[in-house]
């Protein structure tokens, strides 16, 4: 089962779950593209404009699902995050003390 939320100061996004298209329903580039950066881009551009007046930029982090793209520079999801200047926060990928969500959701 994948799943995606996100939160905020003084926000918590509903979790969503998501379907895999791959191989035994593995979750794919494109799936994460159509169900969950879509879906993100409204809640970015609200965030952008409270954090523009604080005089911030907003981050956005991912784990190290291999579907989110971070190994090519080419992949749509690396596309998509660029032509929106969505900019992620470097973390290691599989540190979950680094991770809020992950204490959030439990």
């Amino acid at each position: 089962i994948n799943a995606w939320g996100a939160i905020s100061y003084g926000y918590k996004s509903p979790l969503i779950f998501v379907n895999g298209t791959g191989k035994k329903g593995a979750f794919k580039q494109v799936d994460y593209l159509v169900q969950v950066l879509k879906y993100l881009l409204p809640i970015l551009e609200a965030f952008a404009l409270i954090t523009h007046a604080l005089g911030v930029e907003p981050l956005f982090m991912e784990d190290g699902n291999s579907a989110h793209g971070h190994k090519s520079t080419t992949n749509c999801c690396v596309q998509y995050r660029s032509k929106y200047s969505i900019i992620l926060l470097p973390h290691p990928s599989t540190s979950p003390d680094m991770n809020p969500i992950e204490k959030y959701w439990c």
